[in-house]
């Protein structure tokens, strides 16, 4: 997506090991940020820019969520402690390649959402992650909330490139706006 250099990809939960390696819960698949080469390490959600750059010595996948992380310059548990609660932030470009008709959530937000008339429904503001299926957040035209199910019935084209996402509007799934 033009213009979207960093994006979050966790939050450092704690240490592990010794040696300062840090465990990072990710949002997202693990396997996506495994070639990573410099993260930044914020103080809160929206710090992409403000955190420095640190090299990446060693990443590793760890439980069904987590990466192992060794950072340069951070070679014990109490440092790697005192990251505890960092965002942690990777380089959009260098994120695994997605396959057709896949999407890293960063890609979405901001797209505008249309029926299959073309019609402007709303403009994606979040994407909420549920037992059953990820969910659009979509600013309605006048104000109202959607949640529009990431189903493929549902979604009938995605064009990251124009910014736009066409749905099917199956009855009952955008209520009154």
């Amino acid at each position: 997506m033009p213009g979207v250099d960093r994006i979050v990809i966790g939050r450092v939960s704690g240490a592990f090991k010794l040696s300062g390696q840090l465990r990072v819960r990710c949002f997202g698949n693990p396997g996506d940020f495994i070639d990573v080469s410099s993260l930044v390490l914020g103080e809160q959600e929206g710090d992409s820019d403000a955190g420095a750059v640190v090299e990446v010595a060693d990443l590793s996948r760890g439980r069904s969520e987590e990466l192992r992380v060794t950072l340069v310059g951070v070679d014990d548990r109490d440092a790697a402690e005192a990251l505890k609660g960092r965002w942690v932030f990777a380089r959009a470009r260098e994120l695994a390649p997605t396959e057709d008709e896949e999407y890293y959530g960063y890609e979405l937000i901001g797209c505008t959402v249309e029926g299959e008339d073309g019609a402007k429904i709303g403009v994606v503001r979040d994407i909420w992650s549920t037992a059953g299926q990820d969910l659009l957040v979509v600013a309605g035209e006048r104000g109202a909330e959607h949640l529009v199910p990431m189903a493929r019935s549902i979604l009938r084209e995605v064009d990251v490139e124009a910014r736009r996402i066409g749905i099917v509007e199956i009855p009952g799934l955008l209520g009154e706006d």
